[in-house]
């Protein structure tokens, strides 16, 4: 894989975690761990919205 497909659903830009942890070559649990991990450091900011960068969504 050589380009992230990016989906723009409801105003908000979207990568599959899946893609992301092929293309860094991380395993996908690796991944959503590291992810939590810069979601709480964002979190510690009042001047961060950790859901302005972050966004869960289940996979269908």
């Amino acid at each position: 894989m050589n380009q992230l497909n990016i989906v723009n659903n409801q105003g908000k830009l979207l990568a599959d975690s899946r893609d992301i942890a092929t293309m860094t070559g991380k395993q996908h649990a690796h991944l959503l761990r590291d992810i939590e991990g810069y979601k709480e450091v964002l979190d510690q900011n009042p001047n961060l919205d950790s859901d302005q960068f972050i966004t869960a969504a289940n996979a269908q």
